[in-house]
């Protein structure tokens, strides 16, 4: 199943536990949209929805402090996508992802401790890369955030050999990879290095794994900054988190900033502190206590003699914990409450028919009806509108699926563009239909230019126009279907359908999607008008 013969080791180990660990498909294809250049926001946007837990941590972020200053709220994320940009929605869905992977805990390891610190140096990876200019800050965050893939690895499927490892570091005396070695037989980053490949992650995050060389000159490439960087950002914050002898010497680390990246040590001081700021700040928006944060090394400081460069920055660091500690106890019930009403995945995800329920989708809706019509009225994009209708037809009135769906240039045939949830993915390649009103639906609705409610597809008045395909495919018993028209010009049609949880589609979903499909063709006819001038 695996091509490297390390891998297939790591397998026969514990092939009792299961496959190993892979990222979230989500993360994958969103890394793999960011990377083409010739990908546009909407088939980012349909990839980031077609996972709702990762839809709402997405908005989260993109209306935290950190990330959204302006406190301007997103409803959407196609305004997610807008606001953060491709390479900064890929370091969040990629660091989102890593993350999920190691929840699952183990006795005596603290899997949320290294997940902190892994956080806490990706974060200062990109304050620096930021700092020097690197060409590609997120690709430094993501490799300082994979730094110590390997030991999370063996953490979470090897428990055992994880402590065995420690405690020989403890107790015998050998260093971390000689420990390592005598446990597995390879050392904790060789395994990293081969997920990292496995997993086909950029050449620069593999190669950030690969043991660095620090030199007595400054680096000038971006992958040997790269390397550095996400070297000494994690070697940096494990001093901070553990006992100083066991990670060398933070006084090292810093003059190595200078030597490679020439940046001095006050100004690597407050990058460390910056980093640690925002890390916390964050933290929450993924799942990790403020508590996780604590610099564990605080309880070790050096005795008598003035103190060290690690002791004033532990008690910096330690003041700007106690404050994030306080407003994190604040700050929690709310989180819980609010990750209780938006995770999970799409499939998971049904609404309750209560009225609490219907007050919030009515809210939703009205908030994603006013981005749209600014959308109309600031954007001439018809693509970036389409998405935006669509998530609202999922996520505003809580359709389980939505479809758009195009016509030819002879006004002939529809064929599907692109469609959003549950069960949705190879939905619009199966649409391709004449448009004869005496065939189908779609027919019937391109002539009369209207909006229908299909609530049972075997009644005496629909059952001859339904395509095989919506009752043989789709599975759908009911639907609704719009045209997308402007002054008499039909280019396609809005669908959608709850076949997969079977909830029935009433006349006030009705409603709200004509409302929804309505801005479609306000934006149609602005265009034609616009082209027309």
């Amino acid at each position: 199943m695996y091509n490297s013969p390390l891998l297939q080791e790591l397998e026969k180990k514990f092939k009792h536990k299961g496959d190993l660990p892979v990222l979230r498909d989500t993360a994958v294809k969103v890394m793999k949209i960011t990377e083409d250049r010739v990908a546009g926001a909407p088939q980012l946007t349909r990839a980031i929805l077609r996972d709702q837990g990762l839809t709402a941590k997405i908005l989260k972020v993109a209306n935290s402090i950190f990330y959204n200053p302006t406190d301007k709220e997103i409803n959407t994320i196609s305004k997610a996508v807008v606001l953060l940009g491709f390479d900064m929605i890929r370091s969040i869905s990629f660091g989102l992802s890593f993350l999920e992977m190691f929840q699952k805990h183990y006795p005596h390891i603290d899997i949320k401790k290294i997940m902190a610190e892994s956080f806490i140096a990706a974060t200062q990876a990109m304050e620096i890369a930021n700092v020097i200019h690197h060409p590609q800050p997120e690709e430094v965050f993501i490799a300082a955030l994979l730094y110590r893939l390997g030991p999370m690895t063996v953490a979470y499927y090897l428990p055992e050999a994880y402590l065995k490892a420690q405690q020989l570091v403890t107790v015998s005396g050998l260093s971390t990879e000689e420990a390592e070695q005598k446990t597995l037989g390879f050392s904790f980053n060789q395994v990293g290095i081969a997920f990292a490949k496995e997993w086909g992650l950029p050449e620069g995050v593999v190669y950030a794994l690969s043991p660095v060389n620090i030199g007595s000159s400054q680096v000038h490439s971006p992958i040997e900054q790269l390397q550095v960087i996400a070297h000494l950002s994690n070697k940096i914050t494990q001093n901070l988190f553990t006992d100083e002898r066991e990670n060398g010497d933070l006084g090292r680390f810093v003059h190595n900033l200078q030597k490679c990246l020439a940046i001095n040590q006050d100004e690597g001081i407050r990058l460390i502190e910056d980093s640690y700021k925002k890390a916390t700040e964050v933290s929450r928006l993924f799942g990790i206590e403020v508590e996780k944060f604590k610099p564990a090394a605080a309880l070790s400081k050096s005795n008598g003699g003035p103190p060290s460069l690690r002791d004033r920055l532990l008690d910096s660091l330690g003041k700007i914990f106690e404050g994030k500690a306080e407003k994190g106890k604040e700050d929690d019930k709310e989180d819980v409450e609010e990750d209780l009403n938006v995770s999970g995945n799409m499939e998971d995800c049904q609404p309750a028919n209560n009225s609490d329920t219907q007050v919030s989708h009515a809210l939703l809706q009205l908030k994603f009806l006013q981005e749209i019509s600014m959308h109309i009225f600031g954007n001439q994009d018809i693509n970036t509108l389409f998405n935006m209708i669509l998530e609202g037809l999922n996520r505003g009135i809580g359709f389980d699926r939505s479809l758009l769906a195009l016509c030819n240039h002879p006004k002939t045939r529809v064929a599907g563009r692109f469609a959003l949830g549950i069960d949705s993915d190879n939905m619009a390649n199966l649409i391709d239909l004449p448009i004869n009103p005496t065939e189908n639906i779609f027919g019937i609705s391109f002539r009369e230019l209207k909006p229908y409610i299909v609530q049972d597809i075997d009644s005496e008045e629909f059952r001859p126009y339904i395509p095989d395909i919506i009752r043989n495919e789709f599975k759908a018993s009911a639907f609704v279907l719009s045209p997308i028209h402007a002054k008499g010009n039909v280019i396609g049609f809005f669908y959608a359908d709850n076949a997969p949880s079977g909830r029935q589609i009433t006349m006030e979903d009705f409603k709200s999607f004509i409302h929804f499909t309505l801005q479609a063709n306000i934006s149609l006819e602005r265009l034609m008008i616009a082209a027309a001038k």
